[in-house]
């Protein structure tokens, strides 16, 4: 098996899973479900893969997960704002 290919076809499985929930969150405008402890542990691990694809020099790692890792901050963002 191609493992590059694998790591896109996740990355990009991962990268859709958060766009979705972005967009019912801003269709919605609530955020009640999502906790911050979720978030905040979401971005640490998608960091750490980060490193690791670093470390291992594989492109469709560090790009997915970083990709991930800011649409997780946004939605810790979009808590923020429609939590008050």
């Amino acid at each position: 098996m191609n493992w590059y290919i694998f790591t896109i076809i996740a990355g990009i499985l991962i990268n859709f899973g958060i766009i979705f929930q972005i967009v019912k969150t801003l269709q919605s405008k609530s955020v009640d479900e999502m906790s911050y402890i979720f978030g905040i542990l979401m971005v640490i691990g998608l960091f750490m893969w980060g490193i690791f694809g670093i470390s291992v020099q594989m492109w469709s790692v560090i790009i997915s997960m970083f990709v991930a890792g800011f649409l997780t901050i946004f939605m810790i963002i979009l808590k923020i704002i429609y939590s008050k």
